[in-house]
């Protein structure tokens, strides 16, 4: 029975608008080809952590389409119609030291549709998060403002900016900040803020919060996260503590910004929190199972948590 079956047959609790492609990840004289992409990372993070998830991408009917939908049906996320890639899209991740730097093939990226079906899953779900949404094409800011325009759903924005496929950052920093009214809460990185802004993460934080999101999760890396929130409360939390060697960071992001969604949807009711109740929560227990779950993922291979990695790294979130 999968989590949503024992939900009583209901539509996914969160769905997510993102990528699904494979990784290749080089370190040294090896590769690994693994599925990944930050959408298809942060919807199986979700599913493990407990929460019925769904997947807004488009998979082509080639070996790794069919290994991308294999992958998200054995962890039950329910991948939402789009019609089909002509070929899946590939991000090449150069390891040093850990760290990724990527590299994307033009089907990494397309248009996304937003069918009936699509329309109706994100007006029915508890949480609506973008990540990774192709903000650099024409028009797909846009068509985003008008289905996240009065869910609601908890609205969640990752942007998640690549070098390799930002061109202009000036174009798409205006395109998605045009997003922002429609948007509770924005999950940035320190690296994310200096391609899109320049300018000290503090500032641009500030600059976010005044065009209308609630909420900023803001990654650091190995100095941890914090949540800045509209009304000027801070929270931050450290990293969590390695009890094992880094293997890599892909996805660990993702997964972070997994655990608070997770996290903020624990408790009851079941609909998006005013914004007097977001400015009111406590962040800092959400930030450290954020950062938990993120060292989980660091210490293995593989872009997403997974139930063993999670054993020993997470308190119960329900």
């Amino acid at each position: 029975m999968t989590a949503g079956e024992e939900r009583g047959g209901r539509r996914p609790h969160a769905v997510v608008i993102g990528n699904a492609l494979i990784d290749e990840v080089r370190a040294g004289a090896s590769v690994e080809r693994r599925p990944g992409g930050a959408g298809f990372n942060l919807a199986v993070g979700l599913a493990v952590l407990g929460v019925p998830a769904g997947l807004v991408a488009a998979l082509a009917d080639d070996p790794d389409g069919r290994a991308l939908a294999e992958s998200l049906r054995a962890h039950a996320v329910t991948v939402l119609p789009q019609p089909p890639r002509a070929a899946t899209g590939r991000a090449t991740a150069s390891l040093e030291n850990g760290e990724p730097g990527y590299a994307f093939t033009p089907a990494a990226r397309g248009r996304v549709h937003f069918t009936p079906a699509v329309r109706g899953a994100l007006r029915e779900a508890d949480a609506v998060i973008v990540n990774s949404y192709p903000f650099e094409v024409p028009g797909e800011a846009e068509r985003l403002g008008s289905a996240l325009r009065g869910l609601p759903a908890l609205r969640v924005l990752d942007p998640n900016p690549r070098p390799g496929l930002v061109a202009d950052p000036g174009s798409f920093r205006r395109r998605l900040e045009a997003l922002f009214g429609h948007t509770d809460i924005v999950k940035v990185s320190v690296e994310d803020l200096d391609l899109l802004y320049g300018c000290p993460p503090e500032a641009a934080v500030a600059r976010i919060l005044g065009l209308g999101p609630q909420v900023v999760f803001l990654t650091r890396g190995a100095a941890g996260a914090e949540i800045v929130t509209a009304s000027g409360r801070r929270h931050t939390a450290p990293a969590a503590a390695m009890t094992a060697p880094v293997v890599d960071t892909i996805g660990a992001g993702d997964a972070a910004l997994a655990a608070l969604v997770a996290s903020t949807l624990a408790g009851p009711p079941e609909r998006r929190p005013t914004a007097a109740e977001l400015a009111a929560v406590g962040w800092r227990p959400h930030l450290d199972r954020a950062m938990r779950v993120a060292a989980a993922v660091c210490r293995s291979r593989g872009g997403h948590p997974t139930a063993a990695s999670l054993a020993a790294a997470v308190d119960p979130l329900r």
